[in-house]
This record gives C-alpha cells, structure tokens and sequence, in this order.
C-alpha cells in the first residue's frame, strides 16, 4: 500500500480487513488517532479568547470569596464560639503559644491548633484570632468549588452559582 499498490485506491473502513494485491495477505486497517478533547475544544483555535476567559472565570471566583469575607465580618460582632469542641481548639492553641512543641498526639489533628495558635498570636483575645481564621477559610472555601463546578459543568454561570450558594448558605455562614 504505502509503495502506491493499486489495492489501496479505495479507503476500507475501520477496523476492517483488506487484502495486499501482490501478496494475497490481509492487513488491518487501523482507525486514525484521534485528537484529546482539549486539542478539539472550541478554544484550541483561539488562545487569546480561552485565556481571557479564564481570566474572567478566576476574577469571578475571587469577587466571590472577598463579597463573602465581607459579608462574614460584617456578620463578626453577633458571632458566638458556644460548642465546647471550638473552646477546647482554643485552649489547646492557646497552651501551645505558651509552650511550642510538636503535637504528636490528641484527638484532632495538629495543622488546625498550629493555624489557632498564629491567629491568636496575630490578634488580641481568645476568640478573634480563630473566628477570622474561620472567615478566611469558609470565604476561601469558595475557589476550590467554583473550579470543581467549572470543570464539572463547563458553565461560568454554573459555577459562580455554586460557589455563591455555598459561601452565603446559612448554615455556612453560622458554623
């Protein structure tokens, strides 16, 4: 075939079997490769236009975590720390700024008293330092879900609604 035989004029369909004219043996034609969805996507012709759109898709997941970080601090002054886990968490961290020392050992895991303990240092009382650590990471919650919607739906819209219903759900906002 590749040497111009003229057994090969005519395309035979894939996956099916042709015979050579000179040597009376069957061949399999295989099926041409086929391109990655990314190389096939309506963006691949236009980077410009896929960069700027996720350009736009980035500035909407983080409009979306500052709104709720504003929301949630104007929420700060009836904040309440009344489960007895959230005092224990702080008392630990508290103990440890006192006493630095890796912790190897409790029922909770030790990134989440380290993270306590900085806030408490950074600002003044008990309860400020992880209730604005608490802010930052249910505002920043909103990034990982907004691209996980992103990739899921292949929707901007989609995906700012997602985000947008878990960063201002009550019980997000509560806990």
């Amino acid at each position: 075939c590749a040497a111009g035989g003229q057994g090969c004029q005519t395309p035979a369909p894939s996956g099916s079997y042709i015979s050579t004219p000179t040597t009376d043996q069957f061949i399999q034609v295989v099926p041409p490769r086929v391109e990655p969805y990314l190389a096939t996507h309506r963006f691949a012709a236009a980077p410009s236009c896929m960069a700027r759109t996720q350009d736009n898709t980035r500035q909407d997941a983080w409009l979306i975590v500052v709104a709720a970080f504003i929301v949630r601090l104007l929420a700060l002054p009836w904040a309440q720390t009344v489960h007895a886990d959230a005092v224990s968490r702080i008392q630990i961290a508290n103990d440890w700024l006192l006493d630095p020392h890796y912790i190897t050992h409790g029922y909770w895991g030790p990134l989440h008293h380290y993270l306590n303990a900085l806030f408490l240092a950074l600002f003044p009382g008990k309860d400020l330092g992880p209730v604005l650590l608490n802010i930052l990471c249910a505002s920043l919650t909103a990034l990982p879900l907004h691209g996980i919607a992103r990739n899921l739906f292949a929707s901007r819209r989609g995906a700012a609604l997602v985000a947008v219903l878990y960063v201002f759900s009550p019980i997000v906002i509560w806990t």
